[in-house]
This record gives structure tokens, sequence and C-alpha cells, in this order.
């Protein structure tokens, strides 16, 4: 790139002095052909100033005080791993390329951004939840009911689905660990279960 940058500014400077040599030999013999020469010096001062500026511009390293932050370009995409596949979790198109989470990156975090109405649930979470053919188990997260009501039933067919709601405690799975308890004995061991899984108290700790 720099040697292209070098062989076009060589060319540059040497059409400008050659435009010069003719306006210094006709400036006093005919003022017509010096003044077509002087326009076209002019014309080109500009545009090599214009060509300058792009160049430099091209060249100056960009600005990361705020981070480096930006969309990915289909290289990118392309470098990434992130050409869906029929086992990927689709996340979209960009720049005409199927974007999708690929299985061994799906149990990592993915940031999802978008307004309100704008189809993260419709669009993305609940064709990847349709899509689970009862592979792996899964979590989900439903804080609106919404999920659970819209993929439980298609999904059940591959996975036993089950909803816990503490506010909901009707429709909701729940386990008692108190049912369990039968003697003394069974309340000893589950509190002595209970308390030493919840960490050492400072006063232990420093024994």
């Amino acid at each position: 790139m720099k040697r292209f940058h070098v062989i076009i500014a060589s060319s540059s400077v040497g059409v400008f002095c050659l435009l010069f040599l003719v306006y210094e030999t006709f400036s006093t013999i005919n003022s017509h052909i010096a003044s077509i020469a002087l326009s076209l010096i002019e014309l080109f001062a500009v545009v090599g100033i214009i060509g300058a500026i792009g160049i430099l511009a091209g060249l100056r390293r960009p600005d990361t005080t705020y981070g480096n932050a930006h969309f990915a370009s289909p290289d990118e995409i392309r470098h990434s791993g992130f050409i869906a596949d029929p086992e990927s979790l689709i996340l979209g198109e960009s720049k005409r390329l199927m974007v999708g989470v690929p299985p061994l990156k799906q149990h990592e975090h993915i940031l999802l951004v978008a307004t309100t109405g704008a189809g993260k649930s419709t669009g993305i979470i609940i064709p990847g939840i349709l899509s689970e053919t009862g592979r792996r188990g899964i979590f989900v997260n439903d804080m609106k009911g919404e999920l659970y009501q819209k993929t439980a039933g298609a999904l059940s067919r591959h996975l036993p689905v089950s909803l816990f709601s503490p506010m909901r405690p009707q429709a909701s799975v729940h386990y008692n660990p108190l049912a369990h308890i039968q003697s003394q004995e069974d309340a000893e061991d589950l509190a002595a279960c209970w308390t030493e899984n919840t960490g050492l108290s400072l006063t232990r700790a420093l024994l």
C-alpha cells in the first residue's frame, strides 16, 4: 500500500512539474496555452491536497480512547466461527451471512441488546428454544412467563419440562426438605447438611 502511494505521489509531482514547465515556456509566447496550463496546475494542486488528506486519514490509527468495539466485518465473522450451521443458535443475518453461535460456544455468555419490541424473544430466544432436540438439558430464566407459555408444549416432546415459580405455587414444581424428616436423627442430619454447606463463619475460620 505504501509503495502504491509513493508511485502515485511521484507521478503527480512529475505531471505537476511538466505543467509548470509548459506554463513558464508559454507565459510570454501564448497566453492562452499558459492560462490552460495554470488552470491544470491549480486543479492538480487541489486534487493532490485532497488525495494527501485521504491517504493520511487511511494511514492514521483508529482512535481507541473509548475502546475498539465495532460491528464485525464478513471476514471477522468467518474467522470467529460464527457462520451458522444446522446446530447453531441462530442470531440473525449480517451482510448476507447467516450468523449463529456454534454448539461449543453456547455454554458461554451472550449479550443480546435491542430496544423493547425489537424481537429479541420472538426472533431469537423462542426459535432457539424450539430448536432443541433433547441432546442436552436447558435452564431458562423466564421472568414474564412468556417463554414457558409459548415453548413448553413443543419442547416437552423432546425433554421433560418443569416450571419453577415460587409466586405461582399451584403451577410450580416444589421440593420441601422438611417433608422427609421422620425422626430426630433425620432433623439433625438435615440441620448439619444445611449449615455445613453454607460456608464457615468468621469465628470458625479464625480457629
